[in-house]
Protein backbone atom coordinates (compact mmCIF):
# COMPACT_ATOMS: atom_id res chain seq x y z
CA UNK A 1 0.00 0.00 0.00
CA UNK A 2 1.30 3.87 -0.62
CA UNK A 3 -0.23 6.73 0.54
CA UNK A 4 0.43 10.22 -1.11
CA UNK A 5 -1.26 13.52 -0.94
CA UNK A 6 -1.91 16.25 -3.33
CA UNK A 7 2.02 18.25 -1.44
CA UNK A 8 3.32 14.28 -2.75
CA UNK A 9 5.98 13.76 -5.49
CA UNK A 10 3.83 11.63 -8.23
CA UNK A 11 7.14 10.67 -10.08
CA UNK A 12 7.96 8.93 -7.17
CA UNK A 13 5.09 7.41 -6.54
CA UNK A 14 4.13 5.86 -9.62
CA UNK A 15 7.77 5.07 -9.84
CA UNK A 16 7.34 3.17 -6.90
CA UNK A 17 4.26 1.23 -7.89
CA UNK A 18 5.97 -0.16 -10.91
CA UNK A 19 8.75 -1.36 -8.75
CA UNK A 20 6.25 -3.17 -6.50
CA UNK A 21 4.56 -4.55 -9.57
CA UNK A 22 7.88 -5.75 -11.25
CA UNK A 23 8.56 -7.68 -8.03
CA UNK A 24 5.40 -9.38 -8.11
CA UNK A 25 3.59 -7.21 -5.89
CA UNK A 26 0.41 -5.88 -5.87
CA UNK A 27 0.71 -2.32 -5.42
CA UNK A 28 -2.26 -0.40 -3.99
CA UNK A 29 -2.10 3.22 -4.33
CA UNK A 30 -4.37 5.48 -2.13
CA UNK A 31 -3.82 9.66 -2.88
CA UNK A 32 -5.68 12.16 -1.11
CA UNK A 33 -5.91 15.93 -0.85
CA UNK A 34 -3.80 17.28 1.59
CA UNK A 35 -4.77 17.64 5.72
CA UNK A 36 -4.20 21.30 7.33
CA UNK A 37 -1.01 19.27 9.15
CA UNK A 38 0.33 15.67 10.18
CA UNK A 39 -0.48 13.11 12.55
CA UNK A 40 -3.83 13.11 14.40
CA UNK A 41 -5.13 16.14 11.85
CA UNK A 42 -5.66 13.55 9.31
CA UNK A 43 -8.10 11.28 10.92
CA UNK A 44 -10.83 13.71 10.59
CA UNK A 45 -9.70 15.26 7.08
CA UNK A 46 -9.24 12.30 5.23
CA UNK A 47 -11.30 8.86 4.44
CA UNK A 48 -9.37 7.45 7.35
CA UNK A 49 -11.70 4.19 7.61
CA UNK A 50 -11.24 3.57 4.09
CA UNK A 51 -7.69 3.62 4.51
CA UNK A 52 -7.83 1.64 8.08
CA UNK A 53 -9.65 -1.32 6.08
CA UNK A 54 -6.88 -1.34 3.70
CA UNK A 55 -3.42 -1.29 5.68
CA UNK A 56 -5.42 -3.54 8.35
CA UNK A 57 -4.93 -5.92 4.95
CA UNK A 58 -1.86 -4.85 3.41
CA UNK A 59 1.92 -6.92 4.07
CA UNK A 60 3.63 -3.53 3.41
CA UNK A 61 2.91 0.40 3.76
CA UNK A 62 5.15 3.19 2.02
CA UNK A 63 3.95 6.56 3.29
CA UNK A 64 4.60 9.30 0.71
CA UNK A 65 2.78 12.23 2.18
CA UNK A 66 3.44 15.29 3.20
CA UNK A 67 0.86 15.62 5.86
CA UNK A 68 1.81 12.15 7.58
CA UNK A 69 -0.39 9.61 8.85
CA UNK A 70 2.36 8.66 11.51
CA UNK A 71 1.20 9.43 15.00
CA UNK A 72 -3.08 9.62 13.70
CA UNK A 73 -5.35 7.34 14.79
CA UNK A 74 -5.45 5.47 11.77
CA UNK A 75 -1.47 4.48 12.00
CA UNK A 76 -1.89 3.19 15.04
CA UNK A 77 -4.94 1.46 14.53
CA UNK A 78 -3.37 -0.19 11.93
CA UNK A 79 -0.04 -1.31 13.52
CA UNK A 80 -1.94 -2.86 16.27
CA UNK A 81 -4.35 -4.14 14.26
CA UNK A 82 -2.19 -6.15 11.34
CA UNK A 83 1.03 -7.38 13.05
CA UNK A 84 2.58 -8.41 9.70
CA UNK A 85 2.35 -4.81 8.72
CA UNK A 86 5.90 -3.24 7.56
CA UNK A 87 5.74 0.80 7.43
CA UNK A 88 8.00 3.12 5.62
CA UNK A 89 7.72 6.61 6.61
CA UNK A 90 8.89 8.83 3.84
CA UNK A 91 7.41 12.29 4.41
CA UNK A 92 7.67 14.83 2.04
CA UNK A 93 10.44 12.91 0.07
CA UNK A 94 10.85 13.82 -3.50
CA UNK A 95 12.42 11.93 -6.84
CA UNK A 96 15.82 13.62 -6.10
CA UNK A 97 15.85 12.62 -2.39
CA UNK A 98 14.76 9.24 -2.86
CA UNK A 99 17.70 8.93 -6.15
CA UNK A 100 20.24 10.17 -3.73
CA UNK A 101 19.75 8.26 -0.42
CA UNK A 102 18.51 5.15 -1.84
CA UNK A 103 19.28 4.76 -5.52
CA UNK A 104 23.07 5.76 -5.87
CA UNK A 105 24.27 3.88 -2.78
CA UNK A 106 26.25 0.70 -3.06
CA UNK A 107 23.84 -1.73 -1.65
CA UNK A 108 26.27 -4.34 -1.52
CA UNK A 109 28.46 -2.18 1.04
CA UNK A 110 25.75 -2.21 3.63
CA UNK A 111 25.17 -6.42 3.03
CA UNK A 112 21.56 -5.35 1.15
CA UNK A 113 21.61 -6.99 -2.25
Amino acid sequence: MITADTESDMRLVIATARAVFAAGGKPLVMWTSSPLGPGKMVDDWLPSESILAAALKADAWVEFNRQYFLYSDTYQKAVEGNPKLRFLGLPGTTSDVFVRLYARVDQRVWGIS
